[in-house]
């Protein structure tokens, strides 16, 4: 009869059996009771060995074991090789390692990552893709070299057809989605930045928006303007808390002050554009539409009447003088102008401004009361022939 035998337990004081009765160790468990002296003899021993797929399987399971059995073996690691100085040659192999001897001598050649990032203009992104590598590797070895190259993260602005489809894809990406709440708060604060976080804090307030809006009655442009946001952002926010507020936008209009500096300030630019800007005028000329009233058509007659082709009417915009534009014009020589005034839109003051204005530039001008012009024709007649032979 054959004896029963008895199986010994791993010598690493894991508490199994192992499998053969010659064995100390369960496979894989002899690392744990190693010197430190042995694995550095095995590390050196394997040190430029050729391993097979099925080799480095192993051994990945193997290290993968390690650490799930000694969650510190990291720090471990890392604590042994804090403050040891490796050489150039050892940085070397271990860039070698990482990237492949190919992609280290593009790397390392500064001419060709002077001519890839410098000459051609290519990005860190585009360099990296053609090589396969990361593109912090491209700048980390950039920066090694000294080579500084352009910005190109915001090439995309300069693309019309990027610009033209980036808001309708960004609402195609999100639509649909269900985000959490830390999901969209995140999204928010990214949105606000910088100082994303504080101005979310003050805007998610109801306590603080209630405040500012209501009991201080500050204006969105106000509150705005001291948590360097847009208008829009506080009306979306006010919107979201449910807070309606007191709109300011035509305060200004019940402070008699500031309504007649808004007024003259209004008033000289208006006359600056008239004056000055020709494009304006044409763009009046153009809104106006205007053509002959009935009083200016039957003004129109009795000059045609008294002086055939000497007057031309340009109140439709046509010529400006000094910012204003006369009913009828000279277009024989003589510089003299016509008005057609009716009597519920002037006064005598715009009389005496008119003429006024014209005489700057060297014209004459006669007003035309509508009164008179159907009370006292021939008196306008009389006064048309003098006018116009200058007596």
């Amino acid at each position: 009869m054959f004896r029963k035998q008895t199986l010994s337990f791993c010598e690493c004081c894991c508490g199994e059996q192992v499998s053969k009765s010659k064995n100390r160790y369960i496979r894989g468990h002899n690392s744990r009771v190693r010197s430190e002296e042995t694995i550095r003899k095995i590390g050196a021993a394997a040190k430029g060995r050729i391993f097979t797929k099925e080799h480095k399987k192993r051994m990945a399971i193997e290290i993968k074991r390690a650490f799930d059995n000694d969650p510190n073996l990291g720090k471990k690691i890392s604590k042994s090789l804090k403050g040891r100085k490796q050489s150039q040659k050892e940085k070397e192999n271990k860039s070698i390692a990482s990237v492949g001897q190919y992609v280290y001598d593009c790397l390392s050649n500064y001419e060709w990552m002077y001519e890839q990032l410098i000459i051609k203009d290519k990005s860190p992104t585009l360099v990296a893709k053609e090589i396969e590598v990361s593109c912090d590797t491209i700048r980390s070895w950039s920066q090694r070299l000294g080579i500084e190259y352009r910005n190109h993260g915001k090439d995309w602005l300069e693309d019309p057809v990027i610009l033209a489809n980036i808001g309708r894809k960004s609402s195609e990406f999100h639509k649909g989605r269900k985000y959490s709440e830390k999901r969209k708060r995140n999204m928010n604060i990214c949105r606000l930045e910088p100082n994303g976080k504080w101005k979310y804090d003050h805007l998610s307030s109801y306590n603080y928006m209630y405040e500012q809006l209501i009991t201080r009655d500050k204006s969105i442009t106000q509150v705005g303007r001291e948590l360097d946001v847009s208008e829009n952002v506080m009306r979306t926010w006010a919107r979201k808390l449910k807070i309606k507020y007191h709109s300011h936008s035509n305060d200004w209009q019940k402070d008699p002050v500031k309504l007649a500096q808004a007024t003259r300030k209004q008033s000289k630019s208006m006359k600056r554009l008239y004056r000055e800007d020709k494009e304006f005028l044409k763009m009046i000329q153009k809104s106006w539409h205007r053509k002959p009233n009935s009083l200016e058509k039957g003004f129109q007659e009795i000059i045609e009447k008294l002086f055939p082709n000497e007057y031309k009417y340009v109140g439709n915009g046509e010529i400006w003088i000094g910012g204003k534009n006369p009913d009828f014009i000279n277009v024989n020589g003589k510089k003299i102008v016509l008005e057609v005034f009716g009597n519920y839109w002037h006064n005598i003051e715009d009389v005496q401004t008119r003429e006024k204005h014209f005489e700057k530039y060297g014209f004459q001008c006669l007003c035309i009361w509508e009164s008179d012009f159907y009370n006292r024709l021939e008196w306008v007649e009389q006064n048309l022939l003098r006018f116009h032979n200058g007596n």
